[in-house]
């Protein structure tokens, strides 16, 4: 959002894979995309490439 200060707020849609390794829970985030953006205009859905 530094290159778009104009933006406030953005939904990001990502997929969290969990492990369980040695009692304690590990998660990573991948695939990971904007999905809109908020301005002071509203929300602005962000189209798939």
């Amino acid at each position: 959002m530094l290159n778009h200060p104009e933006y406030d707020s953005v939904n990001i849609q990502f997929i969290v894979t969990r492990y369980k390794i040695d009692g304690k829970i590990v998660e990573f985030i991948s695939e990971s995309r904007i999905t809109q953006v908020h301005s002071k205009t509203g929300w602005k859905d962000i189209k798939k490439n």
